[in-house]
């Protein structure tokens, strides 16, 4: 039986962007179908950057639905745009794998997720550090009583943002 060759997107070139054009060109069962960036400038960029030749570039998300038949698309736009193009993603009946955070307002996010489940599609997002040591130790910490009774907690996180 033949493995099924996924068929893959990028929204958003730039920051994080570029790594999930790198890794989908390279990873087993999957084709980077297209990529598309309000600047595709940028998407160029991205996919010279990393070698990559024969994906098409585009700059409206409608048109590149129109065009390919996706299985997933990659959302690496900033933070607080990522609702619009998973609802795009969604009419389209594909996947969306989104970078963090999910989104920025709880209202959103549960737009997502009600959207998601409406069509029997899937909704993930990328939390790369959450299950680290570091934050596992924190975790395990609080959880036996070591900081007292928490009230608050805020984190800087001195990485690109």
């Amino acid at each position: 039986m033949a493995t099924k060759q996924w068929q893959c997107a990028v929204i958003g070139t730039s920051t994080v962007g570029h790594t999930h054009v790198k890794v989908l060109s390279q990873l087993e069962n999957t084709n980077l179908a297209a990529v598309c960036d309000l600047n595709p400038e940028k998407a160029k960029a991205a996919l010279d950057r990393h070698g990559i030749t024969g994906v098409p570039i585009y700059k409206d998300q409608s048109e590149m639905h129109a065009k390919h038949k996706l299985d997933v698309v990659n959302i690496a736009t900033p933070s607080g745009v990522h609702m619009p193009a998973a609802l795009i993603a969604f009419e389209h009946g594909v996947n969306v794998i989104v970078e963090k955070p999910l989104e920025i307002r709880i209202d959103r996010i549960d737009r997502m997720i009600d959207e998601a489940k409406s069509r029997k599609l899937k909704l993930a997002y990328i939390s790369q550090n959450r299950w680290t040591e570091a934050n596992r130790a924190l975790k395990q910490a609080a959880d036996e009583g070591r900081f007292g009774k928490i009230a608050y907690a805020a984190c800087f996180t001195p990485w690109y943002r």
